[in-house]
């Protein structure tokens, strides 16, 4: 499997956001659909064949600010690429 990452935006990310990336990162490789489906949302069409999954820090009270955004490629068969989208 071969990932496709946005460096920039992970290296701004706090050390212990980074962290969490990579695990989840580690865990998509082992389930490709692990992330909830993304909904149709008009000027997001692009998206819509991606998944997503939300986190932030342990710590953090409320809703997750993150999100990690992927797409399976191919569609069909064996998945060959995970792409993580900014």
């Amino acid at each position: 499997m071969r990932w496709l990452v946005l460096g920039d935006v992970i290296h701004a990310l706090p050390s212990q956001l980074r962290r969490e990336v990579v695990r989840l990162l580690v865990a998509v490789e082992q389930n490709p659909y692990l992330g909830r489906e993304m909904w149709v949302v008009r000027g997001f069409e692009v998206l819509t064949d991606c998944r997503s999954i939300k986190f932030d820090t342990a710590s953090r009270k409320g809703k997750p600010r993150y999100r990690l955004v992927y797409r399976n490629e191919p569609d069909e068969g064996a998945i060959a690429v995970v792409c993580a989208l900014r």
